[in-house]
This record gives C-alpha cells, structure tokens and sequence, in this order.
C-alpha cells in the first residue's frame, strides 16, 4: 500500500461536515461540493478556495493550480500564443512545446486567450504537476468531454507517483469514478446524527493570513 501524504481529520466547515479522509501517493481524493448548504446559502467554487486554504495550512506541499491570464494591456501590446505560453511563460524548449501542443491538441500559433476553460485548465494543471508532487485544482466550469480529457490526463500523473485534491460539482457526481485511483467524497450536510467534529475551522480569508 503506498505511503499516506496527507491525513484530514474532520472538521466542520460553514456548517458542512468535511469527513477524515487519507490521501495516499498516486491518489486523487475528488471532493464534490454542492452548490448551497441547508440553509441555501451558496458554496461551490468559494467554498472550495476556504477548503483550499486549510488544507494547505495542514500540508504545506499542497500548490494550488491556478489558471494564467494576461491582463487587458499585456494582451493590447502582445497577444500570447499557445507557443509563448509554453516557451516563455513555462520556459519549455521547442521540441517540448511541441511535444505537449500535440498531446493536448493544440496548435502553437493559437492566440492563447482563444483557448476555452478545458484547454486553459488543462495546461495550468500540466504545468503545476511539471514542477510539484501535490496540487490541488477543481473541475468548475468544464463541460463533460473536458472533464473526461481533464481526468484522463490526471489519471496518468498519478500513475507516475502525483497527488491531488480536486473539487467537483456535487450535482455532476458519477456512481463510479472513472479511474481507481480517484477517491471520491460526497459533501452532503454537516454532521446531524454523527459524533461533532474534533474540531472547527473558521472561514478561511487569504487577506488576512
């Protein structure tokens, strides 16, 4: 059995139960978030950033994927292609860029803000697990095949000894993951009927860290 990277007690979170779990080396632990707790209130993606935020208190090693996007003015005085993203933003060699504009396929002279929330993700996602052995990203905004590409690709990392923590929609919840080596947990409500959590985490607010 490989060796336990991160071990999460529970806890309890804007009134959402958040279950002890282990994430081991060549795992990804898939935490779907529901759109609004009991009480409606909304959860989703900001909801995922406060989770993001803790985890990473709890184990440094967590990076956070965070998709890159040129400001207004970069893009005014020099559109970015798919090949300078790859090459000076990334700092890969040509025959690198190359190798991975066909593996995701792409084309290099693509203007990169041209690229849609699948293909963006997806080189964000790359470049992080290029660099670390623990990231954390989410699902938020794809559509089902992108998805698919997403999980696929991540699939392969984790095979080569990657981890991850992903969040997804509650509502887009399979009954099977697709890859074995995806664990899911199910956000559903806090904690009614069970023993309280060990302990409470206050909303995270990256300002104020």
């Amino acid at each position: 059995m490989s060796e336990i990277i991160f071990h999460n007690k529970p806890f309890e979170l804007q009134g959402m139960g958040i279950p002890e779990f282990e994430l081991r080396k060549g795992e990804m632990v898939r935490i779907y978030v529901p759109n609004f707790d009991k009480e409606n209130k909304a959860l989703g993606g900001s909801f995922a950033n406060q989770l993001s935020g803790i985890f990473q208190k709890l184990q440094p090693d967590f990076v956070q994927s965070k998709t890159y996007r040129p400001s207004e003015w970069q893009e005014f005085f020099h559109r970015m292609t798919v090949e300078g993203f790859l090459i000076k933003k990334l700092g890969l060699d040509a025959e690198t860029a190359n190798h991975i504009a066909e593996k995701f396929s792409l084309e290099l002279d693509w203007k990169y803000t041209s690229l849609g929330n699948t293909h963006i993700k997806i080189l964000s996602i790359f470049n992080h697990f290029r660099e670390n052995d623990l990231i954390i990203f989410d699902f938020f905004g794809i559509d089902p095949s992108g998805i698919e590409d997403i999980s696929n690709f991540v699939a392969t990392e984790l095979e080569n000894g990657k981890s991850a923590i992903a969040f997804d929609n509650l509502q887009y919840a399979e009954e099977n993951e697709p890859h074995e080596n995806f664990k899911p947990i199910k956000l559903e409500g806090g904690f009614d009927g069970e023993p309280l959590p060990v302990f409470k985490v206050k909303p995270w607010n990256n300002a104020g860290s």
